[in-house]
């Protein structure tokens, strides 16, 4: 019923979030590697002593274009909600979502 629903909203760019699901799936990869990645053992908490080239590589690689991946993609959608709803609604919707979570987490921080 889930995969119904997504599918039946045609202004969806479908590819584009598959992309964006792969390349978190690749951050998780990512992060678990971390644990036998060598240059990361001295300061990633949870290590294990036997390191792996071939883990070494494949995070190095991913990191090469993963983050700027998911910048381009936050770009592209940043301007399409502008150009479909508009500047203020825009920047309504970023302030709900960044600014008051930062708001209200902020004295943590401090």
């Amino acid at each position: 019923l889930l995969i119904r629903i997504l599918m039946s909203d045609p202004n969806r760019i479908h590819y584009l979030d598959n992309l964006r699901a792969l390349a978190m799936l690749l951050g998780v990869y990512l992060h678990a590697g971390f644990a036998y990645a060598e240059p990361a053992q001295a300061v990633w908490l949870a290590t294990d002593r036997t390191s792996s080239r071939t883990i070494d590589v494949s995070i190095w690689f991913i990191h090469l274009f993963r983050m700027g991946l998911f910048f381009l993609l936050a770009g592209y959608f940043g301007k399409l909600v502008m150009y479909r709803k508009g500047w203020k609604s825009y920047f309504k919707q970023r302030a709900i979502r960044l600014l008051l979570p930062f708001l209200i987490f902020y004295p943590v921080l401090l």
